[in-house]
């Protein structure tokens, strides 16, 4: 199983990889195949591929019914990167659920939090990368303590996972041996809910380490962004905070961190009105059912009111995604520091010369350079409280 998880969970680091368009209409996409989906969804909800044996489902319900129904359609394709929890179905799936739920609850992770943005005040700087000075460091040290593990071994951790994409096995003992020492990993495999066993214990540790890091990075590199495109929102922000969560909704609906997910049918079944034969390979294109007009008015619009928790960003049903408390946590502690130590602060580039990568078809900006006046003087480093959740 370590094979097929180390190859999965690869640290995509955006200043690793090369720069796709500087389009500044490509900023305000998720994704490369945006604009042709949604050219398809206005012929209907449902389209099979020239492959023969894949469908891509698009609209807004159709999405939906198949993310809430584990019964007809199977997470066996994600099973690649993780069969533990993210490709299981229950008992099994449920199983670690339960296990996996009390160590993220918001009081397991409060102190984790108050850190986090202890940290982030640190890196709040009258120059820095949004990305690389930034989010990344702070997801690193985020996965670091949710881990249970000191911050040098957590970035070895990504780099044995990163080089096992040109080196198949070179890093593996090093980097199960890692993952199996952290604290996480050990509860789990403590726990008596769960039962599982080393190997079972040391995927779904991995995947928390790329959900932790990849999938907050990219939200609070969006936010950012969106930010500096506009002020007058920004300055709402910062007058009124409860109303950053709201913020961050909607731009998780605009722009969800994976914008496809796969599923397979473990039947036939009727979805939309299409026929599709059991053992099809369903590509539900998230980024396009969360801009749905059948569903969402004004779809290409950023409405923080909107009622929250109506996008399919952090999936559905079952297979919800277990980390999305504390992404939404961390993202919006992350925000409010940077609105805080510098509420003014502008990008020397102008936004369409921002450099963007595409990975897997997503559009992600590589570098956001930022000039900030810093109003407060840093907090105390955090450095000697890492590697435990508990300090």
């Amino acid at each position: 199983m370590l094979p097929r998880l180390l190859s999965g969970l690869l640290r995509l680091h955006p200043r690793s990889q090369k720069v796709a368009t500087r389009a500044v209409a490509a900023i305000d996409r998720p994704s490369s195949d945006l604009p042709r989906f949604q050219e398809l969804l206005r012929a209907g909800p449902i389209h099979p591929q020239p492959d023969g044996h894949s469908w891509l489902v698009l609209g807004y319900h159709a999405v939906r019914e198949v993310l809430t129904d584990p019964v007809r359609f199977s997470s066996r394709p994600h099973a690649s990167i993780d069969e533990v929890l993210l490709g299981a179905s229950p008992p099994r799936h449920s199983r670690v659920r339960r296990a996996v739920t009390p160590i993220l609850a918001s009081h397991a992770t409060a102190a984790v939090l108050r850190d986090f943005e202890e940290q982030a005040a640190d890196l709040v700087r009258d120059r820095f990368d949004l990305v690389a000075g930034y989010a990344v460091p702070l997801t690193e040290f985020l996965g670091s303590r949710l881990l249970g593990i000191d911050r040098a071994t957590f970035g070895a951790i990504l780099s044995a996972l990163s080089h096992e994409r040109t080196a198949p096995g070179a890093v593996r003992g090093r980097a199960w041996a890692d993952l199996k020492r952290s604290d996480f990993c050990r509860e789990l495999i403590a726990s008596p809910e769960a039962l599982l066993s080393e190997a079972e214990a040391v995927s779904v540790t991995g995947l928390l380490a790329m959900a932790a890091t990849e999938t907050t990075e990219r939200l609070i590199v969006r936010c950012g962004v969106i930010l500096l495109q506009r002020p007058k929102l920004r300055a709402t922000l910062i007058g009124k905070p409860d109303r950053i969560s709201p913020f961050i909704e909607e731009v998780l609906r605009l722009f969800p961190p994976e914008p496809t997910l796969l599923r397979e049918t473990t039947g036939p079944v009727t979805l939309a009105g299409a026929t599709i034969p059991g053992g099809a390979e369903l590509r539900l294109s998230v980024a396009t059912a969360n801009r749905d007009p059948a569903r969402f008015s004004e779809p290409e619009s950023l409405r923080p009111g909107r009622r929250k928790g109506n996008h399919l960003s952090f999936g559905g049903g079952i297979h919800q995604c277990i980390g999305a408390g504390i992404g939404r946590r961390a993202a919006a502690a992350a925000l409010k520091v940077l609105l805080r130590r510098a509420p003014d602060f502008t990008s020397p580039e102008p936004l369409e010369s921002l450099p963007l990568i595409e990975v897997g078809g997503r559009l992600l900006p590589a570098a956001v350079p930022i000039c900030a006046g810093t109003k407060e003087s840093p907090s105390k480093p955090v450095a000697q409280r890492e590697g435990s959740r508990w300090r």
